[in-house]
């Protein structure tokens, strides 16, 4: 009786087989053609196939031109765990390598923008209004490029996202002119340290706002943090104002960036900086008597504002395309490159100083 129903079960999977549309398996790459398979029409049989071989299913359903293979009868990957490790195993190692670089790469530019913002003397205030209009044209060939215009249209379709973005926005503008005019009026290393205390204000929101859930020892590094601002303003005579403000300006943006309603970074990025351009533009035209170079200045002056663009926009696209590669412990322990450098050119290449209260 079981030898019987094992040929009705090979008999019944010979027929799904000789019922199924035509379809060619070809790598995604388009090295060699692998197999092929006759598929002429769905049926109870197949629609059972699929449930009980889930790789055949995914064959099916894939139309995108991903690497497509045919399992054989007694292959570990047609299991559900074979075909959820082998993906694992194959893509994960490689891509997490890439979002390491992404992070290297954009946090070692982060470190190094106080060197870009000085190659001139220019009003900080033009830079940041410069920084924001630049920075438009730029993501718009990014997201074109990207055909992400539809996300974009279903990302801001609702009344929350939009007010999110013009929240984030204003951070945004508070943080980037905060830290182009720190940089450029001799306060490279008090911006860094705003950078340091920041991962710290992010631990801090997501245990107040998120109610995540911290071990002892970071309730320790945030008790240190706080303590070491503390002893600057009092010793200083004031508030640290720089760091404060770069470090929870950048947090309450990274903030919003978990909501639910946040679009994917490009896209919000690109609407974040929409939302500012018509005040950019108003600010360009309504500035008097700005000290130093301005856009008509000079050639080089014109270059070096439409480059803020570029510096402003690189960095973010590869922290965006690293974030979602590498968790954010890894992600976290790599940003500590930028204020490390920033407070390495501030210190030996403008001579600044670190004060009894700073160390």
């Amino acid at each position: 009786m079981k030898t019987q129903d094992r040929r009705l079960d090979t008999d019944r999977i010979a027929d799904v087989s000789n019922d199924l549309p035509r379809v060619s398996l070809v790598h995604r790459q388009g090295v060699e053609a692998i197999e092929q398979i006759d598929i002429r029409r769905e049926t109870p049989d197949s629609r059972l196939m699929s449930a009980s071989w889930p790789f055949l299913d995914r064959m099916r359903s894939d139309s995108f031109g991903h690497l497509l293979t045919v399992p054989t009868i007694g292959d570990k990957s047609m299991t559900r765990e074979g075909v959820a490790s082998s993906g694992t195993r194959r893509g994960e190692p490689l891509e997490q390598r890439r979002g390491i670089v992404f992070a290297v790469a954009a946090y070692v530019l982060w470190g190094l923008t106080p060197l870009f913002w000085n190659l001139i003397s220019a009003d900080a205030r033009l830079l940041l209004l410069h920084r924001i209009v630049w920075s438009v044209p730029i993501l718009l060939v990014v997201v074109t490029e990207r055909r992400q215009w539809p996300v974009l249209r279903l990302g801001y379709s609702s009344w929350r996202s939009r007010l999110t973005t013009i929240v984030a926005a204003v951070l945004l503008a508070i943080n980037w002119g905060t830290y182009v005019w720190a940089v450029t009026s001799g306060h490279i290393v008090e911006a860094s340290l705003g950078y340091f205390i920041n991962p710290l204000v992010s631990v801090a929101l997501g245990v107040v706002v998120l109610n995540e859930r911290l071990s002892r020892l970071r309730w320790l590094a945030v008790a240190i943090a706080a303590l070491g601002v503390s002893i600057m303003g009092v010793l200083s005579g004031v508030a640290p104002w720089i760091s404060l403000t770069l470090a929870f300006s950048f947090g309450l943006y990274g903030l919003l960036k978990k909501h639910e309603v946040t679009p994917p970074p490009v896209v919000s990025l690109f609407g974040e900086t929409t939302v500012l351009l018509a005040p950019a533009l108003m600010g360009l035209v309504l500035v008097g008597q700005p000290s130093g170079a301005t856009f008509l200045s000079s050639p080089g002056a014109a270059a070096f504002f439409i480059g803020g663009g570029f510096v402003t926009v690189i960095p973010l696209l590869l922290f965006g395309a690293s974030a979602k590669r590498i968790p954010l412990s890894t992600l976290g322990f790599i940003q500590y490159i930028a204020p490390t450098l920033q407070l390495v050119v501030g210190l030996v290449i403008f001579g600044e100083s670190l004060t009894g209260a700073e160390i």
